[in-house]
């Protein structure tokens, strides 16, 4: 999935984003939420929103977005419903962001996609993720649903107070 973004980001002469391992895990955390509660939403099923999630991994940031999705069977059919979306693709296309953290979880038969977004002058690359990037390929084939749009979000006011969610099993990666 990595490897997906930055290559539309190439196609629009941004600079490449490089896999965080804190984003990773407040994705995996939110696709693993949404996969229990089926439901997709960027609203935490404990009520938190996306930079509360990636604050509660350590991720300090200055601005944060977060694409979801539901349903799409692998990355290229989940790829092209965000790039035909106009509140995703800005988030893939948004020059202000340094770091992509990647989630994937399925809930009955049906996949839940997390893709976290962010910059923070403290943070690091990890690499361009933790293993070799696979298509997922959930059984049985689920309905696909189109993604909801999205948009980047200044830091909350306030200290966040979301739950614990369980230790994420990082799953997307590039290649």
């Amino acid at each position: 999935m990595l490897d997906r973004v930055n290559a539309e980001r190439s196609k629009q002469g941004l600079s490449p984003l490089c896999y965080n391992k804190k984003l990773n895990a407040a994705a995996q955390a939110h696709s693993e939420d949404q996969a229990r509660s089926s439901r997709m939403s960027h609203s935490g099923s404990n009520g938190s929103n996306p930079g509360q999630r990636v604050t509660a991994q350590g991720f300090k940031w200055s601005n944060v977005g977060e694409n979801v999705a539901a349903g799409q069977r692998d990355v290229d059919t989940v790829m092209t419903g965000w790039m035909n979306s106009p509140g995703h693709r800005a988030n893939i296309l948004n020059g202000d962001y340094k770091f992509l953290g990647m989630g994937y979880a399925t809930g009955g038969s049906t996949p839940y996609w997390t893709q976290k977004f962010a910059n923070g002058a403290t943070e690091v690359c990890d690499g361009n993720g933790p293993g070799p990037d696979t298509d997922y390929q959930p059984s049985p084939a689920p309905t696909e649903r189109g993604p909801t749009t999205s948009s980047p979000s200044r830091r909350p006011a306030g200290k966040p107070k979301p739950k614990p969610f369980p230790a994420p099993t990082p799953r997307c990666a590039g290649k």
